[in-house]
């Protein structure tokens, strides 16, 4: 009985370590390794991508103001992601981030936002800024609003999770001492698997212990 037990436990980390969606950080700032330590995907919006496990990579498309990022990868990150630049004359992808054209710097400014959408339900752990003058920004998700004043990293609570077609929002504002002034480097999410994945999950575990109790009679 103890055997079986064992095998099962060891059935469900492996069967649920092949379903595992890979951690991605979608990182719009070059040269630099990905803010978030978990990270196991790094997705450049100006046309790369590197699995941070096999040290693999390759050349993909550059994302677009408005539309679903094909990033060619699509089917290792279980993911794609939308953003939508709010308030100015379209989406800046640069070097240094994302941000909205127009304005000073082209950076987010008050009155401009950037929002992100997925199109499969994801476990949000971490944005990043690449500062100008000023960090301050507006976080909105969920139903919630967070204010943050001065921080490059904003780490979310854990569990939470952003239904495929909600939005982060990222909000540029005046807080009453410096002009926000900031583009994002960096946004981190997991994709998470669909009940149809799970289910084999269960499955697989069940059979490799079916095998296991017929080995034994």
């Amino acid at each position: 009985m103890k055997t079986v037990k064992i095998s099962l436990l060891m059935a469900i980390l492996i069967s649920a370590g092949a379903f595992a969606s890979p951690i991605v950080q979608f990182i719009a700032k070059n040269g630099i390794a990905p803010y978030y330590s978990g990270a196991t995907f790094a997705i450049n919006p100006l046309g790369t991508w590197t699995n941070l496990l096999t040290s693999s990579s390759g050349d993909i498309g550059s994302m677009s103001n408005g539309a679903w990022y094909d990033d060619g990868v699509s089917a290792q990150t279980e993911l794609k992601m939308k953003v939508v630049a709010l308030g100015g004359s379209g989406l800046r992808i640069s070097s240094t981030g994302l941000g909205v054209l127009g304005g000073a710097g082209n950076y987010v400014d008050p009155g401009e936002s950037l929002e992100f959408e997925f199109d499969s339900d994801v476990n949000l752990f971490q944005v990043y800024l690449n500062t100008g003058n000023d960090k301050s920004y507006i976080l909105d998700y969920n139903g919630t609003t967070v204010t943050n004043a001065n921080l490059n990293t904003f780490n979310f609570p854990a569990g939470e999770v952003l239904l495929a077609g909600s939005k982060l929002k990222i909000i540029g504002y005046d807080d009453g001492v410096d002009l926000s002034k900031f583009m994002v480097g960096g946004i981190t999410v997991q994709a998470i698997p669909e009940p149809a994945a799970l289910g084999m999950i269960a499955f697989g575990a069940g059979a490799i212990l079916f095998v296991r109790r017929r080995l034994m009679l």
